[in-house]
């Protein structure tokens, strides 16, 4: 039940506008250590929203078993985060996920 609960208290839509000003910024915030990683998972997690509404909600798709597996690779490529996890981008990329707010600079 608390697993539920907590993917509940998730903003799916704020998480992707995270992901999609990272994306779109990359280039322009300089180059920390994790940034190229963090870029990966950010790509992962907008394609794969994009696929899970489409999953959801366009019953004219027709799936594969191949393109579900490339699909799956995809987001198994972006799951670098243990070797970014510890790197002040990763911990900040991280909060502004699942912080409501971003707090002022």
């Amino acid at each position: 039940m608390t697993k539920s609960i907590l993917a509940r208290t998730l903003d799916h839509g704020k998480m992707k506008d995270v992901c999609e000003n990272h994306v779109k910024n990359f280039y322009s915030s300089g180059s920390p250590p994790a940034g190229l990683r963090l870029k990966t998972v950010a790509h992962a997690f907008i394609l794969s929203q994009q696929k899970r509404h489409a999953a959801d909600y366009d019953n004219a798709i027709s799936w594969s078993r191949a393109n579900t597996i490339v699909d799956l690779d995809l987001v198994s490529a972006a799951f670098v985060w243990r070797a970014i996890r510890a790197q002040d981008a990763a911990q900040d990329y991280l909060l502004t996920l699942f912080l409501p707010k971003l707090p002022r600079q």
